[in-house]
């Protein structure tokens, strides 16, 4: 039941998939964004522990970090009720898919 204790909580809040035509189950894009934020940490993880070695890798991270976080320090993200959201980090999905892009051509040259 979707609208399970409307209005509290709106339709879908609570689902990370919903039932499909054919009853089989169909993933939000909660869920999407929940396995590319998981797929982003492992391959985070992955190049952290190359970059100790191999300095373009730490070049990479650094720059793909650069492109995706507008903050000055972690110590920002205490205040956001003051501070604009594209003051802190990217609104644009491009600039997540480049980061990965360059994070991953760093990992396999």
């Amino acid at each position: 039941r979707p609208g399970f204790r409307f209005p509290q909580w709106h339709t879908g809040d609570m689902f990370f998939v919903y039932p499909g035509y054919d009853g089989r189950p169909v993933r939000t894009l909660r869920t999407e964004m929940l396995l590319a934020g998981i797929q982003d940490f492992e391959l985070i993880t992955m190049a952290r522990e190359q970059a100790a070695g191999d300095t373009a890798i730490a070049e990479a991270l650094d720059w793909a970090f650069a492109r995706v976080i507008r903050a000055e320090n972690l110590a920002d993200f205490a205040d956001v009720d003051h501070t604009p959201p594209e003051k802190l980090y990217s609104l644009d999905p491009a600039d997540y898919a480049a980061a990965r892009a360059e994070i991953i051509a760093a990992l396999t040259k």
